[in-house]
């Protein structure tokens, strides 16, 4: 099914698709949060790593608005980006990889890493959600659980976006190899 959809079409498609939420939803969430704490908090999933006491000082600042504000945001638009940031990323894995490296290399199968920063995203928003709806009880295996979550997150997208810089870079290498022979 993937192969059917790895083309530069669909990689449009879902960069328009993915727009909204960075334009529009999570900033959005952001100011709410803001405006229910009465001052500038972060989102506990925009952080890279946290302590389970910074991640308490965070919920608590929420307010109980805000909390399940949160709560809902991660139910629901925050189920749908992983699904489509990571598909992104994988496509543009594909597409690159096709190019820049032979199809019987090994690195071919990489186009599956964006996939883990999903599962890893799911997995932060189950702790996270837990965390809020379960406040003001401190689930502190659980925030550290949370954090590790995030963080791993963050390192995958990151290990994504590393990808798509090497290929490209392979990829000017050999079109730069094949012009000088």
């Amino acid at each position: 099914m993937l192969a059917k959809l790895t083309n530069w079409k669909t990689v449009i498609v879902l960069i328009v698709l993915i727009l909204p939420f960075n334009v529009f939803i999570f900033p959005t969430r952001s100011a709410r949060l803001r405006e229910l704490a009465g001052k500038n908090v972060p989102t506990i999933d925009s952080m890279f790593a946290y302590t389970p006491t910074q991640a308490y000082d965070v919920i608590s600042d929420y307010g109980e608005q805000g909390r399940q504000h949160h709560a809902v945001t991660e139910l629901t638009a925050d189920l749908i980006y992983p699904i489509l940031y990571s598909l992104l990323l994988s496509l543009l894995v594909t597409l690159i990889f096709r190019r820049a490296f032979a199809t019987s290399s090994f690195v071919q199968k990489l186009w599956l890493l964006p996939f883990v920063a999903a599962l890893t995203d799911y997995a932060e928003n189950i702790t996270v959600v837990t965390l809020l709806l379960r406040y003001p009880q401190k689930l502190t295996g659980l925030a550290w659980a949370a954090s590790l979550f995030t963080t791993a997150k963050w390192a995958w997208v990151g290990v994504s976006f590393i990808l798509i810089v090497v290929g490209l870079v392979a990829l000017l290498i050999k079109r730069v190899t094949l012009e000088k022979k």
